[in-house]
């Protein structure tokens, strides 16, 4: 946001600069990609900024379930496309996330889009110049997300392989690759003149490996790609069997299942029966929605009618993957690049009408569907445990905070030095003798019943969960009998 209105500036008039990109972390600097603070400021040019911006996202978003039914088309059938642009349209990150500043809204819109000309093109005999445009959306995204970069020759040499004329193809993959190269290439290079280095589109891959492997850099700038490489490959000689164990947690973390985590951070309610209802959509619209397409995408991929455009999902999948989980940097946002292309072969299967395939093909893509189930349902009962707020209104995102609190509420809170700590006292009490019983369950079990009077009154409850707890509060006024209306603080936790 700051970036965006830097290049705005101050809605005044816009111009480039390459702070716009330059960030720091641990005294290191380094960029990332442009067109997303571009996107950004292009808004903040104008009134009612940022809610303009969010607008333009979910109009985006909109496309993005649309060129989602595309990709089904083109790769099956339409009922295909119908049925994953449906769980696009109903999958809850995407419905949050316009209205947050992440590069998503743009990059997933431009990403598809490539995908869609590259599957036009793929499908026809003369497709040159469509994927000359299909290589400048791949471009353009990667000026959102570079990770487009690392897919571009591996998918150009597959594209060669499996086509079935390769002397024609040949020009074609020229039309891809040049498409690509027109879009990043002269930013990489005034990014280079800037910076004083080689650098393509962004420089902050290396952060995370330098950092887990102990290596030692001098000076205030990343490691680049060879010098990470050189990293990765010391650490995977000197300790094999621990490097492979970080890679294989990383990659796990991209199947997280977080709906429980996404109900927690963002689905607070008013009353407990919102926060039933939250509850089941956040399970429904994340965790079953990713069981459903994550588990059958492998399935997807062997009964595709276009095949050759389905090895090319594939791929993108499995680069992503790969290279995610070789960065260091995991967790289930970093799988949304490929969110829509597993819904998209989970609508194959879910389309029906197949064409015969191999056994050896069917056996391999069942192997690997378990293999996904093994790792994604023994999740279900954590992110089941999880509970959104209810009945609470905190003053402020970060503590100390206070929240009015009338007759029942939840929330979800950390626990430091091993407890779970509150204030709490009676609101708007006409009377020092007034007084209220509190119940309070901690992550569902009872733990006391307290009388609450018009003095503040610490609470606290022992925990050996660090960081969710779950404190659900019923207060009851003394001579009434009624729904009491209490004041909770919470205050900043215990070094």
């Amino acid at each position: 946001m700051g970036s965006a209105l830097a290049l705005a500036g101050g809605g005044e008039a816009w111009q480039w600069s390459f702070d716009a990109v330059r960030h720091s972390v641990e005294g290191q600097h380094f960029a990332l990609p442009p067109l997303y603070p571009a996107f950004l400021s292009f808004f903040a040019l104008f009134p009612a900024f940022p809610f303009s911006a969010q607008v333009a996202q979910i109009l985006l978003g909109t496309v993005s379930i649309a060129l989602t039914f595309e990709l089904g088309r083109l790769l099956h059938s339409s009922k295909a496309g119908l049925i994953a642009a449906a769980i696009h349209a109903l999958w809850l990150p995407n419905i949050i996330a316009v209205w947050s500043t992440m590069q998503e809204a743009l990059y997933l819109p431009l990403l598809l889009a490539g995908f869609v000309l590259a599957g036009r093109a793929a499908n026809r005999s003369n497709g040159f110049w469509g994927l000359g445009f299909a290589g400048a959306m791949f471009g353009l995204a990667a000026l959102t997300r570079s990770m487009p970069v690392y897919y571009m020759i591996p998918a150009s040499i597959l594209f060669l392989v499996l086509a079935a004329n390769r002397k024609k193809a040949l020009p074609r993959v020229a039309a891809l690759l040049i498409g690509f190269a027109l879009i990043p290439v002269p930013y990489s290079i005034a990014l280079s003149h800037h910076l004083g280095e080689t650098t393509f589109i962004e420089n902050h891959g290396g952060l995370r490996v330098v950092s887990r492997y102990g290596e030692d850099l001098t000076g205030d700038r990343p490691a680049g790609l060879a010098a990470t490489a050189n990293i990765l490959l010391r650490a995977f000689v000197a300790s094999p069997s621990e490097i492979l164990s970080d890679w294989m947690t990383t990659a796990r973390s991209l199947f997280h299942l977080n709906g429980g985590r996404l109900l927690q951070i963002y689905l607070a309610s008013k009353s407990y029966a919102g926060a039933v209802v939250w509850k089941a959509i956040a399970h429904l619209g994340v965790d079953w929605l990713l069981i459903l397409s994550t588990v059958l995408a492998p399935l997807g991929l062997i009964f595709a009618r276009s095949w050759r455009f389905s090895a090319l999902i594939g791929l993108w999948i499995a680069i992503n993957v790969f290279l995610t989980s070789l960065s260091g940097f995991g967790g289930a946002r970093l799988r949304a690049p490929f969110e829509p292309h597993l819904m998209v072969l989970a609508g194959v299967v879910l389309a029906g009408r197949y064409e015969s395939r191999r056994r050896g093909w069917l056996i391999a893509g069942a192997a690997l569907s378990a293999v996904l189930a093994f790792a994604l349902l023994p999740q279900v009962p954590g992110s089941l445990r999880a509970r959104g707020d209810f009945g609470v209104d905190w003053s402020s995102l970060s503590r100390p905070k206070t929240t009015t609190v009338n007759g029942r509420a939840g929330f979800n809170t950390g626990a430091g030095g091993g407890a779970v700590v509150f204030d709490a006292r009676l609101a708007n009490a006409t009377s020092t003798r007034a007084a209220a019983t509190l119940d309070v369950k901690l992550n569902g079990e009872p733990v006391g019943e307290t009388r609450i009077r018009q003095k503040r009154r610490r609470l606290k409850y022992e925990s050996s969960q660090p960081s969710s707890n779950y404190i659900e509060l019923r207060a009851t006024d003394r001579r009434t009998g009624k729904p009491a209306e209490l004041v909770v603080t919470l205050r900043r936790r215990p070094r």
